[in-house]
């Protein structure tokens, strides 16, 4: 198991983050990009890393409870201070440093707010 995809260190040949580019060669793009900009992973889904955030079912609780099915998609967690409850999102954004692209990384957010850096996935599957 790594942290990414591609394995424990995230390069911007691989995702959009907003990290400096040591190199200077590869400029932040400041922006989204259009999906498939950057390589599929091992299951052929392009961006799980960076880019923008994405939208998870599951509200957001501190601690994962484990176990053999760890949904908590109908289980409200933590209580923001406008009395609403955050959502799980993942993958990280062209706005954060590259440890937030990592796999384990999930961070709540209000519904009700709006980001350009923040969206959701939509898959479609092909069938024979």
């Amino acid at each position: 198991m790594t942290a990414f995809a591609f394995g424990n260190v995230l390069g911007h040949h691989q995702a959009n983050f907003s990290e400096p580019r040591p190199d200077r060669r590869t400029p932040a793009t400041g922006k989204a990009l259009p999906v498939g900009s950057f390589p599929a992973n091992a299951w052929g889904i392009h961006d799980m890393h960076g880019n923008v955030w994405e939208w998870c079912r599951d509200y957001y609780h501190r601690e994962r409870p484990g176990g053999t099915d760890p949904d908590l998609s109908n289980v409200r967690g933590m209580v923001n201070r406008d009395g609403t409850y955050s959502l799980v999102r993942r993958g990280g954004a062209w706005v954060e440093p590259a440890w937030a692209c990592r796999s384990a990384c999930r961070l709540p957010y209000e519904p009700p707010r709006r980001s350009d850096h923040i969206g959701f996935r939509v898959f479609v599957v092909e069938r024979a």
